[in-house]
């Protein structure tokens, strides 16, 4: 019985490596870039609020509000292990039974609102509106 030798591996490799350079190839020609990795389209607005609210006096919780067709991969939501140590504390908005609970706990903190998923993104103090269809446990 013959054993077929063919180097598979080898050709598996290079079809992998033309795919990828083909993939960025098309994306640079459609000027698409994303500096800060997949998925990361908010995280330099984040990054600048939490610059921001960094050098204001006190602590701070940024309750974020997704909009109806917000990605899965742009999450804003994460926090540090030390949660009550924390100057700037990121939370979804659930509601105003749920948010309560959290406004209970952290009374002594400032409360602000992002809504990311539009062409710009501002902090604004928080005011209780609608929440969207996110389900948080996606």
């Amino acid at each position: 019985m013959a054993v077929l030798r063919r180097p598979i591996g080898a050709a598996l490799s290079r079809v992998v490596v033309l795919a990828l350079i083909a993939d960025v190839s098309v994306q640079a020609a459609q000027r698409i870039s994303d500096p800060l990795g997949w998925g990361g389209w908010g995280r330099g607005d984040r990054a600048e609020i939490q610059r921001e609210l960094e050098e204001k006096p006190g602590k701070h919780v940024v309750m974020v509000r997704y909009v109806d067709h917000h990605s899965v991969h742009d999450e804003w939501v994460y926090n540090g292990a030390d949660l009550d140590g924390a100057k700037v504390l990121w939370a979804r908005d659930l509601g105003p039974e749920q948010d309560a609970k959290l406004f209970a706990y952290y009374s002594d903190r400032t409360v602000w609102l992002v809504e990311p998923g539009g062409d710009s993104v501002s902090l604004m103090p928080f005011r209780p509106g609608p929440v969207g269809d996110y389900d948080p446990d996606y």
